[in-house]
Parts: C-alpha cells; structure tokens; sequence
C-alpha cells in the first residue's frame, strides 16, 4: 500500500524559503570567487559581512587592521609610552536592492513539454545570479568595466557598468603595472608586451615585498589563507593564461609547473587545476577578463587587465532587512495573464567594494599586458 503524501503548493510559505534558499546557495557556490570568500577577521581575499538588520539603502561597515611593525624594545630600554597602536581603518559600504524575474511559460506549455517549468526557471536564475555576482565582484576589483562581450550581466542599456549603491574605484598609480617588466609607459605598451613568469616573479612579487607601511603610505599587502595556506592569489583573463603558458624554456612556466608536480606529487593537484603557483602565489584563470582601450601609440592597443591580490582586497556586504524570513535571496511565484503564465521573482540585497587605504588599494595590485587574440576570437 503506497505511503500517504501531503501535496506541497507552490504558495506554501515553506515551500518558497526552500527554493529561496536553494537559489541563493546554489549561486553563492557557483560564482568564481566564493572560494576567496571569509568572514569578517578571516585572512580572505574577501571580506564577507551579512548583517541581517540593515536593508535597501543602509551603511555596512568592514574594519580593516593593519600589522603591527617596527623593532621592540631591548634589554632594559624602557616600554612604558612606546607601545605601538594598533592601526585600523574601516570600508563602509552601502547595500542596495537588485531584482530579476523569468517568465516560465503558460500552463499549456507545461502539459505540452512534460517539464517542471518552475524548476526550470528556479535553476535558470540561479545560474543567472552566479554569473551576475561574478562579474559584479570582477568589475569592483578591477575597477572598470572595459569593452568587449564580457560582463553582459552588469552593463546597463548604456554598455556602462550599472552600479547598485557603491562605484567601481579606479585603481591608483602606486598599485598599478604595465606591461610584462611592470614599468612600461601606456602610450608605449605594444600588443607583443605579453605576460611572462617574470611579470610575476620580478615585478608584481617584489613590488608586493616591499608595501610595509611602506611606499608612500601603503598598508601591507599580506598573503590570503587559500585552502589552508598563505598565498597571494593572481587572477589573470583566459588570453593571458594563455600566454603564461606560452612561457616555454628552461625558466618558463611549464618548467616551473613540472617542477611543482615533481616536489609535490599528488599535493600539486589543487594548484595545478586551477591554473598553477609559483612561489606562495597561485595563478588561476577568470571565466571573463577586463579589457582596456587606449594603450600604445595613438590609444591603438588593448591591454587584458589582471590582478594579484592579498588578504583583504575587498569587501562584500549582504542584508536582509525587508526580505521575507530574513533570506539572503528572497524567490517568490507569481503568475501573469490571470493565472496563465508562471513568473518567478528573485530579490536579493548587497554590494561590494575594493577596499582602499589612505585613498590606495589595500591589498592588491593590477597588471595591464598586451595579449595574443584567439584567431578569429572576439574578447
């Protein structure tokens, strides 16, 4: 004798948290960067703050500490009035509401294709918010939009970046690199100035070393804890991998890697996959890549722009006020035509924001190469 069911309807308030909470995780899980992502007070190369009573329009605030430097006292040299203070500055950021709907056809269409169309559509969104707050983050990092058929999902009717609450930042001057030596005019900047392992080892690493406290001001960029171990992580857009990987000969990027895999064996695996490390970095590939006009002789050239950061480069807020149950993503059923046609709204509250220092990056730098266009291939 078959077990007694009780029908769930799609208005059934538990019935809506479930999908409202499978839609959030689903996306959260699925976005490049959640894997960067940690509480406040973690090393995290994001910062993530939920606070469940701010909404549309509020201020959440990140605090930032610096690391304590300078020699102690010695001996019987005298402590009493020489303590150092501890140096902290916060990032506020203010949350805004997004919304997005899909229609998921008529009742007929339903019959017709034997499919659960709301299930469908559930998924749909999902993926749709995982692109969405991908791109979202990469631009605030990034700090420009740039040109190309990357970041559909946060361009307005405009093609310009459609905020919600907080502005992309321009990176600064005292956090930037050009071309493969770090140090090339834009003006000069060829579409041959491709990356090399160099760019990174010489360039980008020991202009990391060398913020303590430091260059004009500069808070140090610490290493981030990425699957249990302090690294600094680089994202580079797909051509630039692949130029990274064109690196070829006996100092190269291919020899590098075959060395980590014979030192490591099957530990490498984790950093390999992503895309490889060197030296307490690892070097992974974004879905999408900011690419920048203007370079070279005439503004002629476009530069891939990559980045290298360290704990604490940025910062995401989250709210909940004014979302049914609190949700981090509210999802809700609805019906258009009366009651012919399914619709399924999504709200959700954030935002993001590079954190900066004394009006710098905190903890990151950019990387502006040349790149070797895929035949054909448009970025």
């Amino acid at each position: 004798m078959p077990a007694a069911t009780t029908p769930v309807l799609p208005t059934d308030p538990g019935a809506r948290k479930a999908w409202s909470h499978y839609v959030g995780k689903e996306a959260a899980a699925k976005q490049y960067f959640s894997r960067m992502m940690g509480a406040e007070g973690s090393k995290s190369v994001i910062v993530k703050r939920s606070e469940l009573q701010k909404g549309q329009g509020d201020e959440i605030t990140t605090l930032i500490t610096a690391k304590l430097q300078g020699a102690p006292r010695v001996g019987t040299e005298r402590l009493e009035g020489t303590e150092k203070r501890i140096t902290q500055f916060d990032t506020k950021i203010k949350i805004g509401l997004i919304r997005e709907g899909v229609n998921v056809g008529s009742i007929m269409d339903e019959q017709r294709t034997g499919q659960q169309l709301g299930a469908i559509g559930r998924e749909v969104l999902a993926d749709w918010l995982a692109e969405y707050m991908e791109q979202f983050i990469h631009c605030h990092i990034a700090g420009d939009v740039g040109i190309g058929a990357c970041f559909t999902n946060v361009r307005g009717i405009d093609g310009n970046f459609k905020k919600i609450e907080m502005p992309l930042l321009p990176i600064d001057e005292k956090h930037r690199l050009i071309g493969p030596t770090g140090n090339v005019a834009a003006n000069a900047l060829t579409d041959a100035n491709v990356i090399k392992l160099t760019t990174l080892t010489i360039a980008a690493r020991n202009k990391l070393s060398k913020m303590y406290g430091g260059i004009n001001g500069a808070s140090k960029i610490e290493k981030a804890n990425v699957g249990g171990k302090s690294l600094y992580v680089a994202c580079l857009p797909p051509e630039v991998m692949a130029d990274l990987r064109g690196d070829v000969g006996d100092n190269g990027w291919v020899a590098w890697q075959n060395a980590l895999v014979r030192n490591m064996g099957t530990k490498a695996g984790p950093f390999v996959d992503g895309g490889g490390m060197y030296d307490n970095m690892i070097v992974d590939e974004t879905p999408c890549g900011t690419y920048l006009d203007g370079f070279g002789a005439g503004g002629a050239v476009t530069a891939a722009r990559s980045f290298v950061m360290g704990a604490g480069a940025v910062a995401f807020a989250q709210g909940r006020k004014g979302l049914k149950d609190g949700l981090s993503v509210e999802l809700e059923e609805d019906a258009d035509d009366r009651g012919h046609e399914r619709v399924i709204h999504m709200k959700a509250i954030f935002d993001a924001t590079r954190v900066h220092y004394k009006d710098m990056a905190h903890a990151m730098l950019t990387i502006d190469t040349g790149f070797t266009r895929a035949p054909g291939g448009d970025i």
